[in-house]
């Protein structure tokens, strides 16, 4: 999976990359501390899970879902806070984040968060993996062996011929 960190705090990009990194959890595609530059490089880079801290300065981690919805940034966004308001984190729910972790970060809680959206990803990108029907594996199977039933059935058809041919010319 590849994973874009958002914080102003540079120690706690390199805790969350040492996290990561340390339990193969996908790989870091790019860091940002200023929220201002970030857009257009999430826009080349298309992580699957964004981690973002939501008090920044000049803009903050509602206000840049916001954004990165609006560019049609589709990744799946962890929130990260010393913020407790239930009200708060409940329109950030409400955007569609995935999970908001409360800071300090707790390293089994990053693992055990991050294993869940890593699930969820792969299990709609199963649902949504259908290949096209005439480059998949079971329908040119099922395509070899329809031919090999019609050949067969058609060699069958031909003895057959044969037999009452010879049975009608040997008498």
């Amino acid at each position: 999976m590849k994973i874009y960190i958002i914080d102003d705090d540079i120690n706690v990009i390199k805790m969350l990359e040492n996290i990561i990194e340390d339990n193969s959890l996908g790989d870091i595609v790019g860091y940002q501390t200023n929220s201002e530059k970030v857009i257009n490089e999430l826009l080349i880079l298309k992580p699957d899970i964004i981690i973002l801290d939501f008090l920044m300065p000049k803009i903050d981690g509602r206000q840049l879902i916001i954004k990165m919805k609006a560019n049609l940034i589709s990744s799946n966004f962890i929130m990260l806070s010393k913020v407790t308001d239930k009200d708060m984190i409940g329109d950030i729910y409400d955007l569609g984040i995935e999970f908001f972790i409360n800071k300090p970060i707790n390293n089994k809680e990053i693992v055990s968060i991050l294993n869940n959206v890593i699930q969820k990803i792969k299990l709609k990108q199963k649902e949504n993996k259908e290949p096209p029907e005439g480059n998949s594996l079971s329908y040119i199977l099922y395509t070899i062996c329809f031919a090999l039933y019609f050949m067969l059935y058609f060699a069958f058809f031909i003895f057959l011929l044969i037999i009452l041919l010879y049975s009608i010319l040997s008498n």
